[in-house]
């Protein structure tokens, strides 16, 4: 795309795309697992991406539980 992120924030659907760190938005509907990283962070398993860490940034930790819990 030819967009940057903070571009493509603006425009995507917030219900369906979360930005979890500076360089990875992720679909709602993409997400598998979510699993602890540490005490203060999440791994994100996407169905399409099995083996990749998507690590979501410390102080977004909070709003990405909200955003997933709706």
């Amino acid at each position: 795309v030819d967009y940057s992120l903070d571009q493509l924030q603006k425009i995507i659907d917030p219900d369906k795309f979360f930005r979890i760190s500076r360089n990875c938005i992720v679909n709602i509907n993409a997400i598998r697992d979510i699993i602890s990283y540490s005490s203060s962070r999440l791994n994100v398993k996407l169905n399409n991406q099995p083996n990749e860490d998507l690590i979501v940034s410390k102080d977004k930790v909070s709003e990405f539980k909200k955003w997933v819990d709706k």
